[in-house]
């Protein structure tokens, strides 16, 4: 545990976040305002407050719906830069872990799944969700996301991804997609945040890590080489469709995976229909099938409109259809006279044929 003394602010200890960085709550004296207060240990110096001045830049352009918004970017007395957030009743999802039904769980990917196409759509690659990272309310209707440290943007060139710390805690390397390792030759692209979001799904309806091992080493070696067993195999409930999912976004390949979370938000909203309960349908009486269906109130000027719109379409097919039969009699009539004008000319041919030939004999006879 650690601290932070900002002039202005009052702060708890801090819990680390990263590596090096820390996070603590607190309130903006001035008005009382709950804040988060992000910051750097001593020995990070200068790199961890580029870090947060990155950070600052990157929310700003990142709408303040799907991420926890920077209220200022402040300095202290011995000059650290401490990344000021807001704050509020938002808790991490890791909080309904092995809770939710596959339904719920569904509603739920949904909304991150959606949240992360945001993030995505203006430019940037988070690069390390996980479940501390993604906020929900207290009725899961609303998401956001924060840990924008080491996010990148889309339209720069595919970022390096650098080895991770061997010291880093479990916490921190579960989540990263093998290209995010530094063992792959392979550039960072968005599909590493879908990737994580796959693991984290995984363990939201698992109850417990895709990959359990703790050691920084037997980790990093089991995001590359290790596949989990199926959430299907491990609980006949879930659903085969979402297993295949979730499965799909953790393969080690990210060719394999959704193409974007809008390919990923389509293949979660068919699986939700199909697990979506039925509303069963009362059997009708024989008497209410023969009861007059109950009258329309309020739709006169719609009705009239329906209705003069389906006479003058009426009428329109009938004028088709009469200029049809109009046009066949064209087309007989033409024919006739063309058969007429063929067979008046066989006769003219012919006759002017045997003429020449009754010519020809009486010469000959002479």
């Amino acid at each position: 545990m650690t601290a932070v003394e900002l002039a202005g602010y009052t702060s708890r200890d801090g819990v680390r976040v990263a590596d090096g960085i820390y996070m603590s709550t607190g309130t903006r004296r001035t008005d009382g305002r709950p804040v988060a207060l992000k910051f750097a240990v001593a020995t990070r110096g200068r790199r961890a407050d580029a870090e947060l001045h990155h950070e600052h830049q990157l929310l700003a352009r990142l709408p303040g719906s799907v991420v926890r918004r920077a209220v200022a970017l402040e300095t202290t007395a011995e000059g650290a830069t401490v990344l000021v957030l807001e704050h509020d009743e938002h808790e991490p999802i890791s909080s309904v872990a092995g809770r939710l039904t596959p339904p719920e769980l569904l509603a739920l990917a949904l909304r991150v799944c959606e949240a992360i196409a945001a993030v995505h759509a203006h430019g940037v690659i988070h690069g390390r969700l996980s479940p501390s990272n993604i906020l929900i309310d207290p009725e899961r209707r609303a998401v956001k996301l924060q840990g924008f440290t080491f996010a990148s943007r889309i339209e720069s060139a595919a970022p390096d991804a650098r080895e991770p710390s061997p010291h880093a805690p479990a916490h921190e390397l579960r989540y990263l997609a093998p290209e995010q390792t530094g063992r792959v030759n392979r550039g960072v692209d968005p599909r590493a945040d879908l990737y994580a979001l796959g693991v984290v799904l995984y363990e939201l309806l698992a109850g417990r890590p895709a990959f359990p091992e703790e050691g920084a080493q037997e980790l990093l070696h089991a995001l590359l080489a290790r596949t989990p067993t199926r959430l299907a195999e491990l609980d006949p409930a879930i659903p085969q469709p979402l297993s295949d999912i979730i499965a799909r976004l953790m393969a080690k390949d990210a060719d394999e995976r959704h193409e974007d979370a809008v390919q990923l938000i389509t293949a979660l909203s068919l699986v939700s229909a199909e697990l979506e309960p039925r509303r069963p349908t009362r059997p009708r009486s024989p008497a209410s099938a023969l009861r007059s269906p109950p009258l329309t109130f309020g739709r006169a000027r719609e009705l009239a409109r329906l209705h003069a719109e389906l006479e003058a379409g009426a009428a329109r097919a009938a004028a088709s259809r009469r200029d049809l039969g109009r046009e066949r009699q064209r087309q007989v009539g033409a024919r006739a006279h063309a058969r007429a004008g063929r067979d008046g000319l066989r006769r003219r041919a012919s006759s002017r044929a045997a003429s020449t030939r009754s010519t020809t004999a009486a010469r000959s006879r002479r």
